[in-house]
């Protein structure tokens, strides 16, 4: 204390790890002591996020936060290849579940739950990455042997973004508001594959998360490793949080407008929708979510003001399409007009060929036709395909991957024109195939092959006896 006080400190921030239940009567000792002995200090505690909540444990934190100015949840590095988990955010703020159970808002409502007062209550940003190893690519997957191979220090921020970061290996989870890279393949001097990190966009939401619980604020381990002297900003990240957590400037207001890049398409045609985020304050960063109706399609980060969501998938009938821009601690959040887009059914051809042709009557013959999408529709029709002797109907099939077959060996003996007509789907629009000449040839009876033969020897005979004599 005396040190402290020399060097002109305001208090003492504990960190006590591993924390038990048998630690909790020496800890509330301790923090008692502190108090006593120098009432004006700031004391704080920092307490890891796998914390119990039981009955006794959460007495404890409520005694513990009477006493201390600030808990600290060092909610980073909370996922790794843990016994029945898969892989998952270093950080993530929402989404947790049974094979990934950690995220900061699940340990900051059990805080609250316990009875710990909000403003004393702050979540942890690490200004590092956690580095994954083959075959994990990104979160939600099963490790089949990956696990974390670096983290702190080694993972800096300034690490990550001047020898991991591309813009074609960025992704981000809009759910748990975490930033991450995915590689195909082992990259870097880490072999990382995928790797889970803050940036602006989710230390934004952290902010935005505390503003709205109303928490004290936020820790950081470690602010050296937010220094990235070759960026335009080298302590880009840390003039983050300090924009997120400034509850002293309120946010700016948005407008948000999304556009189509073709607002009729066709069924399996690519569209792209087009989020522009504006505000008189300065250019928006974070997230907008793109939704069809009340369903959310997918999201996109802003890039100077702007978010892209290409999709394939739309059905056959009008969607209305709004951009949901989520705001972040100093952008306020705005919801687009909608925008109509218009899906109609995709073109089709059908084509149709013979399992042999010429054939022999009352030989099975198998006529295949095939039914495609026409670009710029895409996709693998389905539905009914019927089979015609000229204008007869002589069967039917279904489709399986783009395909019908029929047999049939009841054809007569004959030229026989033969057309596949596709009926359609809610999808595709029906088709018919050009007309196939199928010629079958015809089989004689026995006895007239006899005949045929007798003849045939008969003169064949005559025709060498008039030989004979005419020698």
């Amino acid at each position: 204390m005396q040190t402290a006080t020399s060097w002109g400190m305001d208090g003492f921030d504990i960190d006590w790890e591993p924390l038990t239940s048998t630690d909790y009567a020496g800890m509330l000792a301790l923090v008692n002591d502190l108090r006593a002995a120098w009432p004006a200090a700031i004391l704080a505690a920092d307490l890891g996020w796998g914390l119990p909540t039981g009955a006794t444990d959460n007495q404890f934190y409520v005694q513990l936060s009477n006493t201390l100015d600030q808990i600290n949840l060092m909610t980073y590095g909370m996922a790794d290849a843990w016994p029945g988990w898969v892989s998952w955010h270093g950080s993530a703020i929402f989404g947790e579940g049974a094979d990934h159970p950690s995220s900061v808002n699940r340990y900051v409502t059990a805080m609250l739950n316990a009875g710990v007062p909000p403003a004393k209550l702050s979540m942890g940003i690490g200004f590092y990455g956690s580095c994954w190893n083959a075959p994990v690519t990104a979160p939600l997957q099963s490790p089949n042997g990956s696990h974390v191979v670096a983290d702190d220090n080694t993972m800096s921020f300034a690490a990550v973004m001047n020898t991991y970061y591309s813009a074609s290996a960025y992704r981000y989870d809009a759910t748990a508001e975490a930033p991450y890279l995915s590689f195909p393949s082992a990259t870097g001097p880490q072999g990382c594959t995928f790797i889970s990190y803050e940036n602006e966009t989710s230390v934004a939401a952290k902010g935005s998360y505390a503003r709205q619980k109303g928490l004290g604020g936020t820790i950081i381990w470690q602010i050296n490793e937010g220094y990235n002297p070759s960026a335009a900003d080298p302590q880009a990240l840390l003039h983050a949080v300090a924009s997120a957590f400034d509850s002293s400037q309120p946010a700016a207001p948005t407008s948000t407008a999304v556009a189509s890049s073709s607002p009729t398409s066709t069924f399996g045609q690519s569209v792209t929708f087009t989020a522009t985020v504006t505000s008189g304050s300065g250019v928006p960063t974070g997230t907008v979510t793109f939704k069809d109706g009340a369903v959310a399609l997918g999201s996109g980060t802003l890039s100077g003001g702007k978010a892209t969501l290409s999709v394939s998938t739309l059905a056959v009938r009008s969607h209305s399409i709004t951009a949901v821009y989520a705001g972040t601690a100093n952008f306020s959040a705005s919801t687009s007009t909608a925008v109509t887009q218009v899906v109609n059914q995709a073109g089709t051809t059908t084509s149709v060929t013979s399992s042999r042709n010429p054939a022999k009557r009352r030989q099975t013959v198998t006529f295949t036709a095939r039914v495609s999408a026409v670009a710029p529709g895409t996709g693998t029709p389905t539905g009914t395909v019927r089979f015609f002797d000229g204008g007869v109907q002589i069967g039917s099939a279904s489709l399986s991957n783009g395909s019908a077959a029929l047999s049939t060996s009841g054809l007569a003996a004959g030229s026989h024109t033969i057309t596949a007509a596709y009926d359609g789907s809610v999808s595709y629009k029906a088709s018919t195939s050009a007309a196939l000449a199928q010629e079958m040839l015809a089989l004689l009876r026995l006895a007239d092959q006899e005949e045929l033969g007798l003849r045939r020897r008969t003169s064949s005979g005559t025709a060498e006896g008039r030989t004979q004599r005419g020698s």
